[in-house]
Formats: structure tokens, sequence, C-alpha cells
């Protein structure tokens, strides 16, 4: 019995391995394209579960107004919080925008220069990737908390 529940758990992720979508998005900034699942990236943003669910499948890839590296960064969050929960509640988001602590993968993926990492809180907002861009704003806080003049905040923040 055990072995028939193994082989069709194998034989389950087999199928969804095999049967994944890749989808490519382009930056309209420089025409590169990154390779992200469909299934990973509707996952963590209704924007464009919304899109594919409401549009004819194409080759075409989707165009995004970002840097390839802000899309780098998507797919490989796509991927990193692959089996998280998104959290769906007020309650769950809560949880995610002031409890729940950034994990070292997302303190690597996240460690960027002020400009970047504020394309990835504006690609994040666009595409309703809210633990995306609750982890961003994190680093950002995380990044102001060892500055200790205010003209130096200023100067991070570029104002």
């Amino acid at each position: 019995m055990l072995t028939d529940c193994r082989c069709a758990l194998s034989f389950s992720f087999l199928f969804r391995a095999i049967m994944a979508t890749v989808i490519f998005l382009k930056s309209e900034k420089s025409g590169d394209q990154v390779q992200v699942e469909e299934s990973l990236i509707s996952r963590q943003s209704p924007v464009m579960a919304n899109m594919f669910e409401n549009t004819v499948k194409s080759d075409e890839p989707v165009s995004l107004r970002f840097s390839t590296e802000t899309l780098r960064v998507i797919a490989k969050w796509c991927q990193i919080h692959a089996n998280s929960a998104v959290p769906v509640t007020d309650e769950d988001m809560n949880h995610d925008r002031f409890i729940r602590t950034l994990q070292p993968e997302d303190v690597s993926l996240l460690d960027k220069r002020p400009n970047e990492l504020a394309e990835i809180i504006k690609a994040a907002h666009f595409l309703e990737m809210n633990t995306l861009l609750n982890a961003a704003c994190k680093m950002v806080s995380k990044h102001i908390e060892d500055i200790s003049s205010t003209e130096d905040i200023k100067k991070y923040l570029n104002l």
C-alpha cells in the first residue's frame, strides 16, 4: 500500500513537471527575457493569474516595464516561495507584513542597491505580489535602521 502511494506521488510530481508551462517575462527597458513557470508566478501574482486566465495562450513574452534584473528577482522569488503559503485573509497579510521575519534566502535575494530595491518595490506593487512587496520594504527599513543621521537617510532614499 505504501509503495502504491509513493508511486502515485512520484507519477503526480513527474506529470506536473512535464506539464509545467514556461512563460517569458520581457523587459521593455532592455528587451531581455526571463523564464518563469506560469503556475509559480500566477500563485504569487493575482495580476498575472488574471491575465493568464482571461487571455488566449500565446508564445509571446509578457512585456513589463521593469529591468531585467528586477524580472530575475521576481522569477527567483517565485521559485524560492513555490511551496510557501500566500496570504489571503487580512489576518494573514498583517502577519506577513508585521510579524514574519526575513529568511536568509530572502535577504540574499534582496540585498540590492537602493534604486534597485525601489524598482523591485514598484514591480511587486504593480503585480500585487504582497509577500515580495513586504520583504523588499523590510529590506529598505533594515538599511535605514543602520543609518544614524537624517541627511544620510535622505541620501540613501535619493531625496
